[in-house]
């Protein structure tokens, strides 16, 4: 996919009002996907991205059958709403707005087992009030009406206005990159050649130049997601979204009341990336699972010098130790930033560690780590580390482990930097015994003044 997808989308089974619901949201700057019903939608339809869904009630059949409706509805949003598609309001279509009562009921119920397809809102618009003779009556009404939808619950809208923000930062980050070529350079031939040029470039000093064409896209991206973040990092709000925001966050600075399972989910939102496809093992904050064998009693011992049991309670502080089913033991591949950019030869570092819920360390080594609370295989877990417990595998080794799934950025940031601080941490010989005796003979023992001045009292 070039182009960024539709926002909007419509789908009606009359070609002309479809026509003039389309066009009327292009015409106003808001793209709007077309999508005409015939039985089916047109081959090769997706709905992701989409954030408004306008629906005409009756595709394809006659006013009455209000079951048939809100199944063929239904139907729809299971077929085409993929999983990672976000929020999306409903906007039903109809001259007949009291026969969509029940609808978002219907679609709970119906599509339980698919919540990302239920829309967080059902709103109807009225054909009547918008469309006369297959054209739009007053276009600025029916995209006033429109935002007014999207508007009424704040927290999507803010949502919503988050991500035209952040689309407008890459926009952005384009533009700059644009800017760097001179003038006398912008007809096609020499405009194509030089952004050639500055996006080889890029490319080539993010990884290094043997490392280009194994993903032009992954190093092109490297060089671009600095700037990007910066861009992003200094958003602001806009007075005009300022009452989209207040609503959306109606208590500034009050205490988060959170569950543990909330906190969990969060967590896992921020840190933890499931979808490993197109991933592989020596990626940098891989979580790989422990071969079976490495935890045999002798095998763990001659690889780590002491036997798993030992690990849980002394390295990590497990105590007492967690039963052999509530734990997982990984390890954690914790490369460093540019070594793993640069795709440098050479085994990868991994740590090891086991993933278990929460559990009381009592007094863990200094080189001991834990995760935060995180929501892992419908369960609240956490991770933990031991820095000096470290193993390195070449690239076929790895690959022969089990994927778990990918610390983000942020967390295999923070253990790398933790780790490095543990074993750069200085060493020094120092001599407390007699002080700290010198200490407490002076606060029992007066001193010569003291003495003096008792006798003069």
């Amino acid at each position: 996919m070039i182009f960024s997808r539709p926002r909007i989308a419509a789908i009606d089974d009359q070609e002309p009002a479809l026509i003039a619901i389309a066009d009327a949201l292009n015409g106003s700057g808001a793209a709007c996907l077309k999508l005409q019903y015939a039985g089916a939608l047109p081959e090769g339809t997706s709905l992701d991205q989409v954030r408004v869904l306008f629906m005409d009630l009756h595709l394809g059949g006659p006013a009455g059958n209000t079951n048939q409706d809100f199944s063929t509805i239904g139907g729809l949003l299971q077929e085409f709403i993929p999983k990672g598609n976000g929020p999306f309001v409903l906007i039903v279509w109809t001259v007949y707005p009291p026969q969509v009562d029940g609808l978002m009921d219907f679609l709970c119920q119906r599509l339980r087992e698919h919540p990302h397809a239920i829309p967080v809102q059902v709103r109807t618009l009225s054909k009547i009030d918008h469309i006369r003779d297959n054209e739009v009556i007053d276009r600025g009404k029916l995209v006033h009406a429109v935002r007014e939808v999207i508007e009424a619950d704040p927290r999507v809208a803010a949502l919503v206005n988050w991500e035209a923000r952040v689309t407008s930062a890459a926009s952005a980050t384009i533009a700059a990159l644009l800017a760097l070529v001179p003038p006398d350079k912008r007809a096609p031939a020499d405009l194509s050649s030089e952004l050639d040029r500055l996006l080889s470039a890029l490319a080539t000093e993010a990884v290094g130049a043997s490392n280009v064409a194994k993903d032009r896209f992954v190093a092109v991206n490297e060089a671009l997601l600095p700037m990007l973040y910066d861009r992003i990092s200094r958003l602001t709000m806009d007075e005009k979204d300022a009452g989209v925001w207040e609503g959306a966050i109606s208590n500034p600075g009050g205490k988060a009341t959170l569950s543990s399972a909330q906190a969990a989910l969060l967590n896992s939102m921020l840190h933890v990336d499931f979808e490993t496809h197109g991933s592989s093992q020596p990626d940098r904050g891989m979580v790989l699972e422990v071969p079976e064998q490495w935890l045999q009693n002798e095998e763990f011992e001659k690889r780590f010098g002491m036997r798993p049991r030992s690990f849980l309670n002394q390295e990590l502080g497990l105590k007492p130790t967690p039963a052999a089913e509530q734990v997982k033991w990984v390890l954690v591949q914790v490369e460093a930033v540019c070594d793993h950019a640069q795709a440098k030869p050479g085994p990868v570092p991994y740590l090891l560690g086991v993933e278990a819920p929460a559990l009381e360390q009592s007094r863990p080594p200094g080189a001991a780590w834990k995760s935060p609370l995180l929501w892992i295989d419908s369960s609240e877990r956490v991770i933990y580390l031991n820095f000096r417990f470290g193993v390195l595998l070449l690239d076929s080794e790895a690959k022969r482990l089990g994927i778990r799934f990918r610390l983000r950025e942020a967390l295999t940031n923070e253990i790398v930097s933790r780790m490095h601080a543990y074993g750069a941490r200085p060493g020094m010989i120092a001599f407390r015994a007699l002080l700290e005796q010198q200490a407490k003979t002076a606060a029992v023992d007066p001193g010569p003044s003291e003495i003096k001045e008792q006798a003069d009292s």
